[in-house]
């Protein structure tokens, strides 16, 4: 230390020191993953700490493949598919996205393709009927475990109250997260969301340690090929014009 130099300076000769936005401390869940520091006439530091601090009511959460949180999602994602899949209703409105060839892609732009089912170009009411016996719950859990097993980390969503406008907020953070990792060659695919299953979504909220968050939008994430993307309807067609 004898060869420090020592002096007075002021504290904006040494750090850019600007004021924050304002935050609404009703805000603030239980939890202890951030400290939450204040300035008041009472306190200067650490106020409390919190499970939740963003102004979007938004959050990512990010869980590495082979950790505990890992493991608890894919069984989570395992009890999803069985429920799922012995919905009739859920079952109807996923064949009902589905696109049996390449006639059926073109003529509607949207869904799902068959070529993303690794399914042959073949006459409708054939690739309809084998694709709709596979849907069921034993493959979809056989399917989306050889997923889980490739993936480097699965990417949970999360929203504070499950509503409306936090809904609209997720979708804008999700199209920026997966445009930036679509640019860094970071390759990602959904599952069938076991987090809209209401008792599946409160057991992984408490099991992975969420309080006040609501797990909303799930999916994994790494490298590998690109896969088939399926046709979209024009943006002009789908916009309302005021």
């Amino acid at each position: 230390m004898n060869s420090v130099e020592w002096g007075e300076y002021k504290l904006g000769d040494l750090f850019d020191i600007k004021n924050t936005l304002s935050f609404n401390t009703d805000m603030l869940t239980d939890g202890n993953e951030y400290d939450y520091i204040t300035r008041t006439s009472l306190n200067q530091g650490i106020l409390q700490t919190t499970g939740f601090v963003n102004d979007e009511n938004i959050n990512i959460r990010f869980y590495k493949h082979g950790t505990p949180e890992f493991d608890a999602i894919r069984n989570y994602i395992e009890q999803g598919n069985r429920i799922q899949m012995q919905d009739k209703a859920f079952k109807k409105e996923l064949k009902e996205w589905m696109r049996f060839n390449r006639k059926h892609s073109e003529k509607t732009n949207d869904g799902l393709s068959y070529l993303v089912f690794g399914a042959p170009n073949l006459p409708r009411f054939i690739s309809k009927s084998i694709i709709g016996q596979a849907v069921n719950e034993w493959s979809q859990v056989k399917e989306d475990n050889k997923k889980i097993a490739s993936a480097s980390h699965l990417v949970l969503f999360t929203t504070q109250n499950d509503n409306i406008p936090e809904w609209i907020d997720l979708g804008r953070n999700l199209q920026r997260f997966l445009l930036k990792s679509t640019e860094l060659n970071i390759i990602h695919s959904y599952f069938n969301q076991p987090n809209e299953v209401r008792e599946l979504s409160v057991k992984m909220a408490e099991s992975l340690g969420l309080a006040g968050e609501y797990p909303t939008i799930l999916l994994r994430m790494g490298y590998g090929e690109t896969m088939p993307y399926s046709k979209r309807i024009n943006v002009n067609k789908v916009l309302i014009n005021n």
